[in-house]
């Protein structure tokens, strides 16, 4: 079993060009998740945190996002407070805000388009 030391070193960000090259890829074959792992790379959120947003948690106006939850990796999606044991306000960048005001809406007008009215949050 390797040491959490050496976890870490195993573990490294992409550089400038391989996120880049990731976004231009996931624009085109990951359109449905493009704009979760944009807003978990600008804003540096956990998997699960990010899982568990809701709309009503997202200011876009404020341009912040409001981490209350996080949804753990067990088959039953269990949702419990985030690794730091408290909510926290986090940052979007005007990148992120735009993205996710505009996929804000896109998916009313394909609820409305449905006869579904208002998403859920």
């Amino acid at each position: 079993m390797k040491s959490k030391e050496s976890q870490r070193e195993e573990i490294k960000a992409f550089s400038r060009d391989q996120l880049s090259t990731f976004f231009d890829t996931a624009r085109t074959r990951a359109v449905l998740h493009f704009a979760l792992f944009f807003t978990l790379a600008r804003t540096g959120l956990r998997l699960g945190e990010a899982r568990a947003l809701q709309w009503r948690d997202v200011d876009l106006e404020r341009r912040e996002l409001r981490v209350q939850r996080t949804v753990a990796d067990d088959s039953n999606k269990t949702l419990g407070t985030p690794k730091s044991g408290h909510a926290r306000t986090v940052d979007l960048s005007r990148q992120a805000a735009d993205l996710l005001r505009r996929l804000d809406i896109t998916r009313k007008a394909a609820a409305l388009r449905d006869g579904s009215g208002e998403p859920s949050s």
